[in-house]
């Protein structure tokens, strides 16, 4: 028998604006804020990576925020004591419109951003039995340990069941964006090898170089051709278009 299970979070947001902050007269940089719906929704990766992708690949903070919301939430504050098949998780899920706006700095995002992408290159390295890396400076996952054969993703949540399916909650949009990267293989994790790909993060084969778009897999046949021509055919006496030219003008005459 095959467990059926999942993880999941309440998301749900509204009127998400970006701000300027100024500080004694000069520039601070801009944030985001916005409102809470009234009404939550869960929100659950469809196909392990897809949330992961999203969020290694954004390039706008005010986007992403509209579409899933904020990173973190104080919504963990209602929700962290009741299981996930807890009546009144519907019920706290409608105080959402009283909880205050969110706000935060788009700085603070990249830098979680930045993490995530070093997480994501990291993991499909190969490393010696003796090796493991640690990142202790990375912002709710200090006791991140990534070792030859798997590694340690401590996350903050709650499991129960729902309709006889395993369901774990994350109590926040982070965490389950650290459990959707978990869900797929490391092998699988890709970064397009394309240096002009727009979205460079993907999951595919553990040999896939670059991503699905044709410009990336156009360049990287290129780049192929071009490898092989210094490799095989540069230097080895063959003449270039301008030997040639140059040979016909000052050329050496027949001999009769």
């Amino acid at each position: 028998m095959r467990l059926d299970f999942q993880f999941r979070c309440l998301v749900g947001v509204n009127s998400v604006v970006r701000y300027r902050e100024t500080q004694k007269g000069s520039n601070a940089g801009t944030g985001i804020t916005g409102k809470w719906n009234e009404k939550l929704e869960w929100l659950t990766p469809k196909q392990p990576g897809q949330l992961a992708v999203d969020f290694a690949n954004e390039t706008d903070v005010l986007r992403f925020t509209n579409r899933y919301g904020p990173l973190e939430n104080s919504l963990s504050d209602f929700t962290t004591r009741l299981a996930p098949d807890d009546w009144r998780v519907e019920k706290v899920s409608r105080l959402a419109s009283r909880l205050p706006p969110f706000r935060f700095p788009e700085s603070e995002w990249r830098d979680r951003q930045e993490q995530f992408r070093m997480i994501w290159e990291t993991l499909p390295v190969e490393l010696r039995l003796d090796e493991c890396r640690i990142f202790p400076h990375i912002v709710g996952i200090e006791d991140l340990v990534i070792t030859r054969k798997g590694f340690r993703l401590p996350v903050k949540g709650a499991f129960g069941f729902v309709a006889d399916r395993l369901i774990f909650r994350a109590f926040t949009l982070w965490e389950l964006l650290l459990l959707d990267l978990s869900s797929v293989g490391r092998e699988r994790l890709r970064k397009c090898e394309c240096p002009k790909c727009e979205k460079s993060y993907f999951v595919g084969k553990s040999s896939a170089k670059f991503c699905e778009d044709s410009a990336c897999r156009r360049w990287g046949r290129n780049q192929t051709k071009l490898n092989w021509w210094n490799a095989n055919r540069r230097d080895v006496g063959i003449p270039t278009t301008k030997q040639k030219r140059n040979g016909r003008k000052h050329g050496t005459q027949k001999t009769r």
